[in-house]
């Protein structure tokens, strides 16, 4: 049978490709527009929800001014310390500023830090900032404006001045923090302890058992202490027992003075009553340059299930009560200390500062020097 055979002209061929590809490339471009008209439709009606809920014509004065004051009040600004400031100045369209504040501050509290903290508030809610500091005070203004997409200025909304005030002084202690019994959590969690960049002190522990603690403590160059007990003949886990050889106790304390030349001091703790041997202890360590402290020193503070809240109330009590150095001596678990670590800006937003035993002791010696010399300049003018 014979079959026609068919065939195309190049032209043909060529048409056909043309008219599929033109098809692929419409169909493509409609796909596109689709898509970014979605994506336009739904970005809008989010930015439009984010625009109404934090519109700054919609804060009431009240609501802004409460904020204000709650935010200074984190810092340890006292309520006397912030003004409500003539509200007649006007905007650029002529309405009343919604704020006008002056905030006094104390010289101890970097402005920059309270500039961070009301920028990112009112950055939330729209507004722009625009911040000027005098260069010979360091007080500062900080102007507020309304965000505005047709206007680059934006609408003045309000005015916060930042005033350094030299009378001021916010009534915050300093605070040691020594952590006892480190050496009964397991030796990784007390690694994740030793990494924090908080300042505070530990115990060594001194047990043959515990020399893994004891290495990865030096090694971590933390300030340290080291405590002895003190007991008779008949407290055969003391480390001084007043049965003892004086060749005995003495190298003992050679021995401690020479493997633990940096400690931050030492720590007597038991049987005190025996005073008579306590005495003699205590002066063989001063002979080799180690300072001994009474255990009465650092206030104990009992484990609850609130240890590190306690704490924290018990150092503002104290530091209203009108005390200047505050030494705790804290058993915190690994999870404990965790919770410490990270609650802590709190207290230091305050101003409360936090040293390490060793300078903590300098900063009490210095103290005590001042005060003598006080009293004897007055003294001094009273003859």
């Amino acid at each position: 049978m014979y079959r026609r055979k068919l065939s195309f002209k190049p032209s043909e061929i060529k048409l056909e490709k043309d008219h599929k590809l033109k098809i692929i490339i419409i169909s493509g471009l409609c796909i596109a527009v689709l898509i970014l008209f979605y994506f336009f439709i739904t970005s809008e009606g989010k930015n439009e929800t984010i625009s109404e809920n934090s519109k700054p014509d919609q804060l009431s004065k009240e609501e802004i001014s409460q904020k204000v004051d709650s935010i200074a009040f984190t810092f340890g600004i006292k309520k006397e310390w912030i003004k409500d400031i003539s509200n007649k100045k006007e905007n650029n369209s002529g309405d009343k500023l919604l704020i006008t504040k002056e905030i006094h501050i104390p010289n101890d509290l970097p402005s920059i830090q309270l500039n961070l903290e009301y920028s990112n508030y009112f950055r939330d809610r729209n507004f722009k900032e625009k911040i000027t500091e005098d260069p010979k005070t360091k007080n500062v203004i900080m102007e507020l404006y309304t965000a505005n997409v047709n206007d680059a200025i934006g609408k003045l909304s309000g005015i916060l001045k930042f005033i350094y005030d030299d009378s001021l002084k916010r009534k915050v202690s300093e605070v040691c923090i020594v952590l006892d019994s480190i050496d009964f959590y397991p030796l990784d969690n007390v690694s994740g302890i030793l990494n924090s960049t908080e300042e505070f002190s530990l115990f060594l522990p001194l047990r043959n058992d515990k020399s893994d603690y004891q290495s990865k403590i030096l090694g971590s160059e933390r300030d340290y202490l080291l405590r002895f007990f003190i007991g008779d003949e008949k407290d055969i886990t003391s480390d001084f027992k007043s049965d003892m050889k004086a060749d005995v106790w003495k190298a003992k304390i050679r021995s401690a003075s020479i493997n633990y030349q940096n400690s931050g001091g030492i720590f007597l703790t038991g049987k005190t009553q025996i005073k008579e041997f306590e005495n003699e202890i205590k002066k063989e360590f001063l002979k080799n340059n180690i300072t001994v402290y009474s255990d009465t020193l650092l206030s104990g503070f009992q484990k609850s299930e609130q240890t590190v809240n306690s704490l924290f109330s018990d150092i503002i009590t104290q530091s209203n009560s009108g005390k200047t150095f505050l030494l705790y001596s804290v058993n915190l678990s690994p999870e404990e200390f965790k919770y410490y670590d990270s609650q802590l800006f709190k207290l230091k937003k305050l101003g409360y500062k936090f040293f390490n035993f060793t300078d903590i002791m300098k900063k009490i010696n210095n103290n005590i020097y001042n005060l003598t010399q006080k009293d004897s300049i007055k003294t001094k003018k009273s003859l």
